[in-house]
């Protein structure tokens, strides 16, 4: 069992990347009884199911682990979040419009980038919330020409 934990904690803070292409599913990984209490945290990320050419809208394909159950997150290409609000969550494919930044490789080809973050409500504590970790993951996108 401390070896399911510390490889959770060693993912969830970034001592090992958790960003590389991930089987595109929404659900919530194993919760340890009594593990991570009053948490919640992004395991993985993965932009259009891992695509390495992606689609519009992207999806946020996720995991999660934590005791909580988030009840809204937001998409950015920033990690600050400055440019977009909470929005009810779940939702069945939570997804990114957000805009790009660089190059990838050819012409009309270009570098999304997004960051996502869940939140849910702390227990026992009216109006105040648990913020997950952040994650991030890109992709390329055709753009058309």
């Amino acid at each position: 069992m401390r070896a399911l934990v510390t490889a959770s904690l060693i993912a969830v803070f970034g001592l090992v990347s958790p960003l590389g292409a991930q089987t595109p599913v929404i659900k919530p990984a194993p919760n340890l009884p009594g593990a991570f209490p009053d948490t919640v945290f992004i395991l993985s990320l993965s932009l259009g199911g891992g695509a390495l050419y992606a689609t519009a809208p992207l999806t946020l394909d996720h995991r999660l682990a934590g005791q909580l159950r988030p009840t809204q997150f937001r998409a950015s290409k920033f990690a600050d979040f400055h440019d977009v609000q909470w929005i009810a969550y779940p939702i069945a494919t939570p997804s990114f419009q957000g805009g790009s930044s660089g190059v990838c490789t050819g012409n009309n080809i270009i570098l999304i980038v997004a960051h996502l973050q869940v939140r849910a409500p702390k227990p026992n504590v009216p109006r105040a919330f648990v913020h997950s970790n952040i994650a991030r993951d890109t992709t390329c996108m055709f753009i058309g020409g």
